[in-house]
């Protein structure tokens, strides 16, 4: 039974970036009412923005992993902490 409930789980979350909209109502109709020559200078600026705001948070992940082999690195030497 566990097994199938972590089966499940792992479908269900999988599948639900399927079944979400990428974007609010608003921000897709901003974006689709601006086309020009097929380029959206709205539609550009909102994919700035997501690769923007997703970008901290793995910055902070991987200097906080940095750090932390760093700080095994001295402590397998001998170093003091």
């Amino acid at each position: 039974m566990k097994t199938f409930r972590s089966f499940f789980l792992t479908l269900l979350m999988l599948s639900l970036p399927l079944l979400s909209q990428a974007q609010c109502v608003m921000c897709k109709a901003a974006a689709e009412s601006s086309l020009v020559d097929g380029k959206s200078g709205i539609a550009i600026g909102i994919n700035d923005g997501i690769f923007y705001l997703a970008a901290f948070p793995y910055i902070i992940i991987f200097t906080l992993i940095y750090l932390y082999m760093k700080r095994q690195e001295k402590l397998k030497a001998g170093e003091p902490a």
